[in-house]
């Protein structure tokens, strides 16, 4: 196990030496210090969840030490998890919440459904102006080290207690011991089979006549070039207009050989932000998709 570094490009590392000198140098030339926030691995590749993070950012920055604040408590007083606040240096608060053991899954996809849905069972019902909605669900994301400085305004990236005050940590051994239990982690587990049971149920109602069978057939076929990427439009079209969520339809395209979920959340966020129509039925056909035995295929109405 190691973690990735950003120094110009993502570098993986596992010796605490190799840590060490990073940080040195980032000290010497004045440059920001950057750390994965899960264990990685190996390179650009995690299959784990050690802890959650959540990111407060505002011009404003006792609103975000507000909402810090009040998200810290409600994870004391509603799970009993003590979290470790860090103040970033410039405009924001940052929130590790450790679990109680590190959850290990087989792939990356797995730990980033995990990882996802941990962080909405504890932000439900909860409403926050400066948390920053792009890092939830981001696995892979690098944080500042904690006591290193910020290039831009100088300021340590330092610990604080509840009473914002300066904290010299020597372990953070108790906020793992401290951390969100197993139950939790059931709990979120059970959160991830319903929602695949709920995907499954509504997949089979798709193939049973809501989506049309090119488009059913199209997914476990090859969609590589320009062809296969305007069938993947296609595909993603159709399924959020029949109601699928945006991760849904992100799943679908898991038979493919470039599959990666983070990429295609991506794209699909990006087709429901356009708010794409399902393509016509000749459109699909100048794309190679068409299915011989289609009833529709001999449509003039398109």
């Amino acid at each position: 196990m190691g973690g990735e570094v950003f120094n110009g490009d993502r570098t993986f590392l596992t010796a605490p030496d190799a840590f060490e000198e990073y940080l040195t140098w980032c000290t010497k030339n004045h440059a920001p210090a950057w750390m994965s926030v899960q264990p990685f691995s190996g390179r650009n590749s995690v299959s784990c969840v050690e802890k959650l993070f959540f990111d407060f950012d505002s011009k404003d920055l006792n609103l975000a030490w507000k909402e810090a604040h009040s998200l810290a408590t409600t994870l004391q007083d509603s799970y009993g998890a003590q979290s470790l606040v860090c103040f970033s240096g410039s405009k924001g608060y940052h929130i590790y919440v450790w679990l109680s053991s590190i959850q290990q899954f087989d792939s990356a996809d797995s730990a980033k459904r995990f990882y996802q849905t941990a962080q909405e069972l504890l932000l439900k019902g909860l409403s926050f102006e400066t948390l920053d909605k792009q890092v939830l669900g981001d696995i892979k994301r690098l944080a500042r080290v904690p006591y290193s400085i910020h290039e831009k305004s100088l300021n340590p990236c330092t610990p604080v207690n509840i009473d914002r005050e300066s904290l010299i940590l020597n372990s953070i051994n108790p906020f793992k011991d401290q951390g969100l239990k197993t139950d939790f982690c059931r709990l979120c587990q059970s959160k991830i089979g319903q929602k695949t049971r709920r995907l499954t149920y509504r997949y089979k109602s798709a193939r049973n006549g809501q989506i049309r069978p090119c488009i059913d057939a199209a997914l476990f076929s090859d969609l590589s070039g320009v062809a296969g990427h305007l069938m993947r439009i296609a595909i993603g079209a159709e399924f959020l207009n029949k109601g699928f969520s945006i991760e849904q339809t992100a799943e679908l395209f898991k038979d493919q050989t470039d599959y990666s979920f983070e990429k295609s959340l991506y794209y699909i966020k990006d087709l429901s932000a356009r708010n794409y129509r399902p393509f016509k039925c000749a459109t699909i056909r100048k794309l190679g998709f068409c299915l011989k035995n289609c009833s529709r295929r001999n449509d003039k109405v398109d």
